[in-house]
């Protein structure tokens, strides 16, 4: 498998084929793209790649798999929604030293316990910095970047997971009725669908998922265990874990959308008490939350592959863990307020 050394410098190959079609094969040692009129793209050195994504369809050969297995380079194939459709990888899901120091670190209270903390941290602060970056503050929001942040003074002074999960859960009430205030917020209800905020907040939570279990995969972590998110029968508890300091670029791009006026109301049917959305208008919405995501690729790599340093290296202290620090334009939020620039 990769070396921890070789992975930075190594490239992330991004293919979106959702409008058209590709091909990949291999020309005189090297992998060869080509577009649907057997044109040549681009050629890529088997040791400059890190993995090769995928979104939409391509046509793969044999010869190419083979290649790529022999190669140690992953090819991840994503549909629209970014579920991940087929993961061609041997060498990552090998890294048995990796998963055995995931039990381990899963099977240590203390352990857990303190990575935990650092995960809700870097949420918390990350949706004060949202707050923050708010222009024009009304006093309530500005009375919620202050609760936001003496709730994450709280999160290192908790005993338990259940204190913790208390502490997360405080923050974010307060969080969401204050970044969402201009949209009518009624209360964050997973899954559930009773207004068009939360149908779009799930979709693009949904998205994120996906995207991130596809680098865990990558760095060969068992999906399953985690630190924060109990394990349970099928629940990808480390995707879950590693999910939540990036929630705010979802957060960030529906409050911008809707201001805009590229989400609204209007785009939604209302069937038996929940919201679907248009299914005309699904590739807009997909689109905008994708460019938001993809934007932010190179981050969420680095941080999961810091994050495998640490187990690696066997450094649990919190402060030794990747932090992800979200970063807003400020011209975004001068559009999204409605200002002139």
């Amino acid at each position: 498998m990769l070396n921890i050394l070789d992975i930075p410098h190594r490239s992330l190959v991004w293919l979106d084929a959702t409008e058209q079609k590709y091909k990949f094969k291999i020309s005189q040692g090297t992998l060869v793209l080509e577009n649907e009129n057997q044109e040549i793209l681009t050629r890529l050195n088997k040791h400059k790649v890190f993995a090769i994504f995928v979104v939409g369809h391509i046509s793969l050969t044999s010869v190419m798999l083979d290649y790529c297995q022999k190669n140690a380079i992953p090819i991840v194939i994503l549909g629209r929604n970014f579920r991940p459709i087929l993961t061609v990888s041997n060498s990552a899901e090998a890294n048995y030293l990796l998963r055995l120091r995931q039990f381990e670190c899963h099977q240590t209270e203390t352990k857990a316990l303190k990575i935990a903390q650092h995960l809700i941290f870097n949420k918390i602060k990350n949706q004060s910095l949202n707050l923050k970056n708010i222009r024009n503050k009304s006093e309530q929001q500005k009375e919620a970047f202050e609760s936001c942040k003496k709730w994450s003074t709280e999160v290192y002074r908790s005993e338990n997971l259940q204190q913790l999960m208390g502490i997360e859960g405080n923050a974010a009430k307060t969080y969401f009725k204050s970044f969402f205030l201009d949209q009518n917020w009624q209360g964050r209800q997973p899954r559930v669908r009773l207004d068009p905020l939360n149908t779009v907040l799930d979709m693009g939570y949904s998205y994120l998922f996906n995207y991130i279990e596809c680098f865990v995969k990558l760095f060969g972590f068992d999906p399953y265990i985690g630190v924060l998110h109990q394990t349970w029968f099928k629940r990808k508890s480390l995707v879950c874990d590693l999910v939540e300091p990036f929630r705010v670029i979802i957060d960030h791009q529906v409050r911008k959308s809707f201001n805009l006026k590229q989400f609204s109301e209007q785009h939604f049917l209302c069937h038996k008490q929940q919201y679907q959305l248009n299914p005309k208008y699904i590739k807009q919405y997909s689109q905008v939350l994708f460019e938001q995501l993809v934007k932010h690729k190179q981050e969420i790599y680095l941080y999961i592959r810091n994050y495998y340093r640490a187990f690696m290296k066997e450094q649990f202290n919190p402060e030794l863990f990747p932090v992800f620090e979200f970063q807003i334009n400020e011209l975004d939020e001068i559009v999204i307020e409605g200002e002139i620039c």
